[in-house]
């Protein structure tokens, strides 16, 4: 499968099912919006999710890039779930 290459330079109009997003300002959203100990984890995220981007679509994309800000905003304990619950399984 090949990447396509998008030029944001160029004016065209946009649908209204379309997303736009430069990833300095993907990574500034997740910085800002992060968990305080996974805060350090951004920038090894960001990498991930532009190696994701070559082989898949865009809507395929955007609910990857979801999930990851949903885990990055997640403050909940990273070595086993909840404080002082059980890890899961």
């Amino acid at each position: 499968m090949s990447a396509s290459i998008i030029d944001l330079t160029q004016a065209r109009p946009l649908g209204p099912a379309c997303f736009v997003v430069s990833w300095e300002a993907l990574e500034k959203a997740l910085t800002m919006l992060a968990a305080p100990q996974k805060a350090q984890m951004v920038p090894e995220t960001l990498p991930a999710l532009r190696q994701l981007q070559l082989g898949m679509g865009p809507s395929k994309l955007l609910v990857e890039i979801l999930a990851a800000t949903a885990w990055i905003t997640d403050d909940t304990d990273l070595a086993g779930g909840l404080a002082g619950g059980a890890p899961m399984t």
